[in-house]
Order: C-alpha cells, then structure tokens, then sequence
C-alpha cells in the first residue's frame, strides 16, 4: 500500500494574521499557518515550508520582502510561492521581481488571492493523488510479478523430482522476489544433529563442508525448534554464530524452518543490503519454504519408491534364479540316476572285458582304458550338474549361451 502523503498546507508570512480567517475558511486544505516575518532568515534551515503553498504579504510592514522571497526562492523545498500587493500597488512593480524568481505569483488583492491559492492547493491534491495511484500501481505489479514467480516455483515443485533442481529454482525465485544478495539452504541430519549448507546462490563456493550444531542450548536454534517461524538474527557481536555464517552473512539476515510432518527437516538463510526485511517479506519467504519443504519431502518419497521397486526386482531375480536352480537340481538328480547306471554296467562290462584280455591279447588292454577314462568324465559332469550355483549363461561362442559347471 502507498505511504500517507502530507497534507497540504498554506503558509503565510505576515506581521498580522488577519488573512489566516480568509483563507482557513474559503480553502478545502488541512490547515493554514503562520510564520512570523521576524524568524523568516531561518527558513533556509527550516523544514516548515517543505513542499508547502507560502503567501508572502509584501505589503506587510518590516517584512523585508525581497530577502524573503530570495531565500524561498533558493531552496529546494518545491513550496510555490504567492506575493501579495497592495491593493495601489502599481503593476509595474513585478517587473522589479523578475530577477528574484521566475516562478513568484502576484496578485494585487485579497479576492485574487484565495483563488490563486484555492487553483494551487487543488492542482497539489491531484498531484499527489495521481503519485499515490502510481505508487499503488508499481505496488501491484510487483506483487503480481511475485506471484507469477511463486506460480513458477509451484509449478516446478510438481512438474520435476530433480530434487537439486528444484532447490536451486526455489532459491533463485526468493532472491527474485525478495532481493536477497546471499542465499543457502541447509538440511538438518538428525543423526550427528547438524545442519549442513547444500545449496547456495551468490555466495563463494567452498571445498569444506559447512556445518551448523543444533543444540537446544544454542538460542537462535531454540527459537527456531520452539517457533517454527523465521526469525531475524545478526551476525555482528554475536558468538554463538558458527564462522562461516558471520563471514557470509556480516549483519542482519534471515533463518527460516523447513517443516515436514512437524519436523524441521532443514533452514534457508539470506540476507540483502538494501532494505530490512518486513512483515511481508517474511510471509512470501514462508510460501517459498513451505515450497522447499514440500520439493525434499515428494523427492524422498520418489527415491524412497525407486529403492524399493529395486529392492523388489532384486529379489524377484533372485527369487526367479533359486526357481531356475531347484530345476536344475531336479534335472541332477535324474541325471545320475538315467546316466549313472548305465556307466556303472559299462564300467562293469570294461572290467570283465580287460581281464579277458589279460589273458588272450594283452596288447589290446590300453584300448579299453579309454573306455575307463570317458566313463570317469561322465560322471564328473554330472556331479559338476548336481553343484551349480549359478544360473547366468556365459557366450562361449557368437549366439551361444553355456552354463558354467566349473
């Protein structure tokens, strides 16, 4: 909202105030005052005719008119200026003003005067009238520029599950709308109870890790766990600070609480030079927050969904695998007992065979030790099928997967 403009006033420096009844009665202003003639050497020093509508009598005894109107006319106060004749005043006497001040009004009677000064107190009203719209307009789009940012920001909050993103979006959306020089942002671990700076903007990047104790002993951190709300703190003098919070921030700044599920899950500090922060700036930087919050809270949710569904697949391979392996196990089983026997007559019928040899051909004996030698590997092939313990094929050759029975 604008500021209240100072009411208009008039002004008359006069020896008498006979012309006060006059002109507080025919004049829709908020007063009327006035100044003796004998302190109007001071009106350089004097913040009385600021911005006002000053009616200098120059028919007034004493009244050293030209030095007064000299002065008034040497400020920078922005008062406009009425010289009141004498009524047999000739007209020619304004010409003797004219190198006093361009911008002197004269009028030769008391009648002109209230018109004169009724035309510039109305011109003044709209005046400050049509400065107060503009400063109300420049007010609202400002504000409608901040939402716009805030929509931004909402938008992005559900549009992406970058968490990182997201932050550094929120950030650049508060320096934006609040002017912030410096921002970070920090996450609370609640298991060495810390707080450690994550993501900032306008602020020297550095290689060590930034910590911050939350201890119930530290006020600014009692206040914050107690309140819920941002609090203003200043660096300057203070000795709870941690260093790298007094060389960021060297004065006042902000911390403001991230609340999920009515725990503080992280803060986001800044700070500008240009103005102090106001109740307003305060509730904006709240929505910016609560956006954050909300940013951190869907993206654990989201990776929280992700392991999971990880952990699932995990254990459905592994789950699929002891399925591929209780039928491999089968498979063994039925393995030695088809192979196996007929090994056992072969190998039985090898063993009658060479001590028949042994007697008629000896020579012929290292032939059948051959037979001997594939029964062996037989059957260590299927002890191999019997321990596998694992499923996954290997390419020997292009196209052709083997299970490994080494």
């Amino acid at each position: 909202m604008s500021k209240s403009v100072k009411p208009i006033e008039i002004v008359v420096i006069d020896r008498s105030e006979d012309l006060l009844p006059l002109l507080r009665k025919d004049l829709p202003v908020g007063s009327v005052h006035h100044l003796d003639p004998a302190i109007t050497p001071q009106v350089r020093d004097d913040d009385l005719l600021q911005d006002q509508i000053v009616v200098l009598n120059l028919s007034s005894p004493n009244l050293q008119g030209e030095r007064t109107a000299r002065e008034l006319a040497s400020r920078s106060s922005n008062c406009q200026v009425i010289c009141l004749l004498s009524e047999n005043e000739p007209e020619s006497l304004k010409s003797d003003w004219s190198g006093v001040s361009a911008d002197l009004l004269f009028v030769n009677n008391r009648e002109e005067l209230v018109k004169t000064a009724r035309r510039l107190s109305t011109e003044r009203k709209e005046k400050e009238k049509r400065i107060a719209l503009e400063r109300e307009n420049l007010q609202l789009k400002k504000e409608i520029r901040d939402l716009e940012t805030i929509g931004e920001v909402s938008r992005s909050v559900t549009s992406t599950l970058l968490i990182e993103e997201i932050l550094t979006e929120i950030l650049a959306g508060i320096r934006h709308v609040l002017g912030l020089e410096r921002v970070l942002l920090g996450l609370v671990n609640v298991v060495t109870c810390e707080e450690e700076i994550k993501v900032s903007l306008g602020v020297p990047e550095s290689g060590e890790t930034r910590t911050w104790r939350i201890s119930r002993e530290d006020p600014v951190w009692r206040s914050i766990l107690d309140g819920r709300r941002p609090v203003l703190l200043n660096s300057v003098g203070s000795t709870r600070l941690p260093g790298f919070i007094k060389e960021i921030f060297t004065g006042v700044f902000v911390k403001a609480p991230m609340v999920v599920k009515d725990q503080i899950i992280g803060t986001i500090m800044g700070s500008r030079s240009a103005s102090a922060l106001d109740e307003r700036d305060l509730r904006l930087l709240q929505i910016f927050v609560e956006y954050a919050a909300i940013a951190l809270e869907n993206g654990r949710l989201y990776y929280d969904v992700i392991r999971s569904e990880q952990e699932l697949k995990k254990a459905q391979e592994q789950l699929l695998a002891a399925e591929k392996l209780a039928v491999i196990g089968q498979l063994a089983i039925s393995i030695n007992h088809e192979i196996n026997n007929p090994l056992c007559n072969i190998s039985l019928i090898n063993q009658i065979l060479k001590h028949e040899l042994a007697r008629k051909a000896p020579e012929l004996l290292k032939r059948l030790d051959g037979i001997d030698e594939s029964v062996e590997r037989i059957q260590r092939v299927a002890e191999r099928v019997a321990h596998i313990k694992s499923t996954d094929p290997t390419e020997y050759l292009p196209n052709q997967l083997m299970i490994d029975l080494e």
